[in-house]
């Protein structure tokens, strides 16, 4: 891994957010995914031991943000605690995650309440579109996933904001209008669409 403390910056990293691959593990094989096709070339998940002192590093180079993403990073074993060091670090921690492993209801209450951000990949306002993009059966598990979130959230005094992130591309580019309202009702604050690029 690449130690920060040995690079000069030419300056100091205030404000800024790292988008970390926390894992390259995942259950599911999307289509337009660019993290499947080095997949099993791919190096060994950093150690919570080195996880922790990059997170670390960051801080004192004036990160103040942190997004994990994956594959899926839920499959990372000690994810939650992952959380708690760079919580502890004074980082803003925001996660991506397909939706399809879903903790316990005590694990995503304390999900809604540590987290900045919650964000669950939809590809699609129903199965016929989501799902020939991301995997048979995902898109039943991905709403269950924002209902399952939003309800764990009931009653806390402060929770994460729920999101939900949609991939634009030729399978589902009618469909933006059924997907907006489709996240709404499944309890989405907010929606982030981005295109499909050319690798």
């Amino acid at each position: 891994p690449i130690c920060m403390s040995s690079l000069t910056l030419a300056q100091p990293l205030g404000g800024a957010t790292l988008s970390w691959d926390a894992t390259r593990a995942c259950n599911l094989g999307c289509g337009h995914c660019s993290n499947a096709d080095d997949r099993e070339a791919a190096a060994r998940d950093l150690r919570l031991e080195e996880a922790a002192h990059m997170l670390a590093e960051f801080v004192e180079a004036g990160g103040v943000g942190l997004h994990l993403l994956g594959g899926e990073p839920l499959l990372r074993k000690d994810i939650l605690t992952t959380i708690a060091v760079a919580r502890e670090l004074g980082l803003s921690v925001s996660l991506t995650t397909n939706g399809t492993v879903l903790p316990e209801p005590d694990m995503q209450a304390w999900l809604m309440e540590k987290l900045a951000t919650l964000t669950v990949s939809l590809d699609g306002s129903t199965a016929a579109i989501n799902d020939p993009i991301r995997g048979h059966g995902v898109f039943d598990r991905a709403i269950s996933a924002l209902h399952a979130y939003r309800n764990a959230a009931a009653g806390l005094a402060a929770r994460a904001r729920l999101n939900v992130s949609h991939v634009l591309c030729a399978g589902n580019a009618v469909d933006v209008t059924g997907l907006i309202g489709g996240a709404v009702a499944a309890g989405a604050d907010a929606i982030a669409i981005t295109y499909l690029k050319p690798y």
